[in-house]
């Protein structure tokens, strides 16, 4: 009998715990989905693995249904709650003005509805783009991207050209690995005002 190797135990030596928990996962980012709506703007939806509920990830805080643009690269935390992905969208936060004109990276929780700025700069502004090398007039920078989400949902690891990211650090223009801590002062509570 052939056994998927994905499902071996012996690639989960850790705990029974650690297996359900794998397992949650892969099978919750394979339900997520990118989809065209009727606005022709990508978005993603996640589905509640429970009831087969279908989710909108980036719907606007505005009257439209979808975000302004597109949106790819999900990660979503081991309990299915936050899911961190990129988006060319600039409508998809209401507390932050995102005018950088680039894509950046978001998580939003799917319980409350609520969708973050991660890539905010040292000031928790918009961070901006970085000017980079250019040919023939096009940026070759592209701002935040790649979001890896920890599985309780705290910490969000994204790649970024922008270069205010973190106060007093020079930064070149390659392109640099940050961790955004949501619960900076440790009280449990994930994206505090300020």
């Amino acid at each position: 009998m052939k056994t998927n190797r994905s499902l071996k135990m012996k690639d989960f030596r850790q705990s029974p715990s650690a297996l359900f928990h794998s397992l949650r996962r892969t099978v919750a980012r394979r339900r997520i989905r990118r989809r065209l709506c009727q606005s022709q703007v990508q978005s993603l939806e996640a589905r509640c693995l429970l009831t087969a509920d279908l989710v909108s990830v980036t719907p606007s805080p505005g009257p439209f249904e979808a975000g302004t643009n597109y949106s790819t690269n999900p990660d979503v935390n081991a309990d299915g709650r936050y899911v961190a992905f990129q988006s060319h969208a600039d409508n998809l936060v209401s507390t932050v003005a995102d005018t950088n004109g680039t894509q950046d990276v978001f998580v939003r929780d799917l319980e409350t509805g609520r969708t973050i700025l991660i890539s905010v700069n040292a000031d928790g502004t918009d961070s901006g783009m970085s000017e980079g090398l250019s040919e023939a007039g096009v940026s070759l920078t592209s701002g935040s991207f790649n979001p890896a989400i920890s599985d309780d949902g705290r910490f969000v690891a994204f790649v970024s050209h922008a270069k205010d990211l973190v106060k007093d650090v020079t930064i070149d223009i390659t392109p640099n690995v940050y961790v955004r801590d949501r619960d900076a002062d440790e009280d449990g509570i994930f994206d505090e005002p300020g």
